[in-house]
This record gives C-alpha cells, structure tokens and sequence, in this order.
C-alpha cells in the first residue's frame, strides 16, 4: 500500500524553500552607494517592507494551507459520517429483520401453545372418557356379581330363616327362574323382604348361617355398584332404582344382623 504524504509537510517545506529564497535574494541583491550589502544598508522602514515582502507570501500560502487541510478533514468527516450513516442502515436493516424474525418466532410459538393446549384438552377429554368407561365397566361388572351370587348361591337354597309362633327357627327356600339379571335381583329383594313373613314366620328373620359369607360378598357388591352409580351418569342412576340396590341393601344388612345376634346368642 502507497504511503501518503501529509500536507503539513509539504507546505512547511515550502515554507523554508520560500523563506531561504527570501533571505538569499535579498543578501544577492545590489546595494547604492559605499554600502557593502544590502542587510547592512536598510533603513528599519526598508527592513519592514523586506520581511512585509519575504513573510506576506508565507501568511497567504499558509492560508491556503489551511484551507486546503481543513477541506481534506471536511472530506474525511463527510466519508466518515457517510460510513457511519451506511453503518447505521445496516445495523436498522438487521434490527428490522431480527424483529421479523422475533415476531415469526413468537407466533410460531404462540401456535405451538395453541396446538399443545389442543392436545391437552383432547388428553383430557380422552382421559376423562377413558375413567367414564372404567367407572361404567366397574358398575357393570359390580351388576354382574351381584347377579351371579344371587343366581349360584342362593338360588335353589335355603336361604332364610324365621321364627314360628312357637320360638323355633324354620328356614325358607329362595328359588327363581329368571334369567335377566333385573327380574332374579327384584326376586331375591322380594324374596327377603316378604316371603319369609307369607310362610307364617315372624321375626326375627336372617339369612342362613352357611350362606354368610355369600351374603356378606353380596353385600360388598351392592355397595360397590351404589358408589359407582353417580360417577357413571344418569342411565346407572336409572338403574340402581330399577333394581332396587338400596332396598336390596337395607333389607340385606338386617338380615345379616340379625344372623350375628343369634348366633352370639347360641354361643
């Protein structure tokens, strides 16, 4: 790269060039009279318009100097502001597309937030279906049971037991043809809530010992689906009525009250 050359050494150059001049035309020139030189034979008004003469041309050509220079600085400060303007452009341009670039990631995750809170409330209504149908099945199979147990282990036995006018205890046999799980259930209620009774027993009335345990699972069944029952919907609510669970209930846990007083009784 080229060196450049400042023009305060140019013009000072010039400068002594100029003055060195000054000084040796004026010792060279010829001089009037006896005088031996020039310097020795100037008034002091000629010495004033010698350095007037020799100096007068430096103040102008410094002048210009300056000029010059200080339009060379105006240059390299426009050049400068004119990079710092470009600079500037540059650096609003990037902020501009960093602020799209912003903008498209914010919405951009602002979709993702509305797709992930989509598929939440999608989990959650699978979920919530999801526990509905467990709770259903678990009503639906606390139905099954209670119906099986009534149907294998009380169907065809002697499941009661009452007392005659005399004291003695008899027992009473349940026995049903059904084949719906509705009909053998409401049997069995009406079963232990009046059969008994139109055979002429009175009270107190129980279940048979033997079948206790039977009871007691059957018991554990009914209240199960009672739980279950308000979890499922109105239709299992529709069908707890329709089978009579809370009559089945009450009528059932006396019964198995009254067993475990008589057999403490005996004991």
């Amino acid at each position: 790269m080229k060196r450049r050359i400042s023009p305060f050494w140019i013009f000072g150059g010039a400068s002594v060039i100029w003055l060195a001049m000054g000084i040796g035309l004026g010792w060279s020139a010829a001089s009037p009279g006896e005088c031996s030189g020039t310097f020795a034979c100037l008034s002091a008004n000629e010495w004033g318009d010698f350095l007037a003469g020799v100096f007068a041309p430096l103040a102008f050509f410094w002048l210009v100097a300056a000029v010059f220079i200080q339009s060379q600085e105006l240059g390299a400060q426009r050049q400068e502001l004119g990079l710092t303007r470009e600079e500037l452009k540059l650096t609003r341009d990037e902020m501009r597309e960093q602020r799209e670039v912003m903008r498209a990631q914010a919405d951009e995750a602002k979709k993702q937030a509305e797709f992930i809170a989509v598929q939440t409330a999608i989990l959650e209504r699978q979920e919530q279906t999801a526990e509905k149908e467990r709770v259903i099945s678990s009503f639906e199979g606390a139905l099954a049971d209670i119906a099986n147990t009534i149907d294998y282990d009380f169907n065809g036995k002697m499941a009661a037991w009452g007392s005659h006018s005399s004291g003695a205890m008899a027992r009473v046999k349940f026995s049903s043809e059904a084949n719906a799980r509705e009909e053998l259930t409401r049997e069995f209620l009406s079963f232990l809530t009046q059969t008994v009774t139109h055979q002429g027993l009175g009270p107190p009335y129980g279940i048979s010992a033997e079948l206790m345990s039977s009871a007691e699972y059957l018991l554990g069944y009914i209240r199960r689906a009672l739980e279950l029952a308000p979890a499922c919907g109105p239709r299992e609510e529709v069908v707890v009525k329709q089978l009579q669970l809370r009559d089945l209930e009450q009528a059932l846990t006396t019964m198995i009250d009254a067993t475990r007083e008589a057999i403490m009784r005996m004991t």
